[in-house]
């Protein structure tokens, strides 16, 4: 993989990773970086092993583990700090990735 892809591929995952609190969309991602959106899709999953939308997803469904075993947040405020449209989409994501709903995981 040229450098000049590499270079703009760790910057788009520093970019996922410091916005995961956003809506984040592949065609906004690509249009930010200069990138068609499959050109993006095909290097990033080249690049990192697994998907944009899988990185994405393992990134807040991490940091949402982390924020429920804290025990400071309740499991809206973490809903809207990942950037979930409301409570239900969070804890259905939750919910298919961990295999148990966020109000088991926190007892």
């Amino acid at each position: 993989m040229p450098r000049l892809y590499k270079e703009r591929l760790e910057a788009i995952r520093d970019y996922i990773e410091n916005n995961l609190g956003t809506s984040l969309n592949i065609s906004q991602i690509a249009a930010k970086f200069g990138m068609g959106e499959s050109t993006l899709r095909r290097t990033f999953s080249k690049a990192f092993g697994m998907p944009l939308y899988q990185f994405v997803q393992e990134s807040r469904m991490g940091i949402a583990k982390q924020f429920l075993q804290q025990g400071t947040m309740t499991i809206a405020e973490i809903s809207e700090a990942l950037g979930y449209q409301n409570y239900s989409a969070f804890t259905k994501a939750f919910t298919k990735f961990y295999g148990i709903p966020p109000i088991q995981f926190c007892r």
